[in-house]
């Protein structure tokens, strides 16, 4: 059968491999639903990585990884390497 993909989102949320967060237009009224953003939760981070989950996507739609997104998740790794570089020496 089909999968059910609400139950499997819910299950990601409650074990944090995904975040949920309501984004709401500049300007749009207070009543107005919003949109729903889902986001990698501290648990992807850690047990799979973003690099792996840009290139998983690729691979189910079928296209390569997004040579732009690469790029920037390199320069971003880049960054946190020179940050804990800085941490390490004013120990």
């Amino acid at each position: 059968g089909t999968p059910d993909v609400d139950t499997a989102i819910e299950r990601f949320l409650h074990m944090d491999y995904l975040i949920k967060e309501k984004v709401m237009a500049v300007g749009a009224a207070a009543s107005d639903a919003g949109q729903i953003q889902y986001a990698m939760g501290p648990r992807s981070h850690l047990e799979v990585g973003r690099k792996q989950v840009i290139c998983f996507c690729a691979e189910i739609l079928g296209e390569e990884p997004d040579p732009t997104m690469l790029a920037e998740l390199e320069e971003s790794e880049d960054e946190e390497q020179e940050e804990g570089d800085d941490e390490e020496g004013e120990e």
